[in-house]
């Protein structure tokens, strides 16, 4: 039950920092930041495993 709460607020965290980054700067940062993020999904997960 923990690990869907945890993983719910890190989606929306995702969800704002890279709508942010598409209002900002568009595509270039967007997919610089998708990698990044993608990178926190492994740590987030390893984590809560």
């Amino acid at each position: 039950m923990e690990k869907s709460i945890q993983y719910k607020c890190y989606q929306k965290h995702y969800q704002q920092v890279t709508s942010k980054l598409h209002n900002q700067q568009g595509e270039a940062h967007y997919s610089i930041n998708h990698l990044h993020l993608k990178r926190l999904v492994g740590v987030v997960t390893h984590e809560i495993r």
